[in-house]
């Protein structure tokens, strides 16, 4: 997503991209955007166990096959999500900071090996 500043139409967009993924059973443990180093780019990060199940390339083709068939309830786009393994030294560091946490904003937070300068938590369970 192409924007300088993360607006509630962004948020509320990726809660519906959630409750898609919950509805095809593609599970989530944890979801943020994330403000990316590209200028105005920002990223849906999902930690999710389907990146260890299957691998990287057929879990992008899970998270498509979502989009595709909910085109009309999301403007989420593929290029706006990225999937990542709940075993990444993120993923568990994201869980055990943020886990009692929900819908919040994250800022100049060091998460893992990433820093975050702007972000937006939904929920680490």
């Amino acid at each position: 997503m192409v924007k300088t500043a993360l607006v509630a139409s962004e948020i509320e967009e990726g809660r519906k991209f959630l409750e898609l993924a919950e509805e095809a059973g593609f599970p989530v443990r944890a979801a943020m955007w994330k403000k990316e180093e590209t200028p105005g780019r920002w990223s849906l990060l999902l930690v999710t166990p389907v990146e260890d199940e299957i691998g990287h390339m057929k879990t992008y083709m899970r998270l498509l096959k979502i989009l595709t068939k909910s085109r009309e309830r999301t403007t989420i786009e593929l290029e706006d999500l990225r999937p990542i393994s709940p075993k990444s030294k993120f993923a568990k560091d994201l869980r055990r900071m943020f886990r009692p946490l929900k819908e919040q904003p994250v800022l100049f937070t060091p998460i893992g090996d990433q820093f975050i300068e702007d972000g937006y938590l939904y929920f680490a369970k």
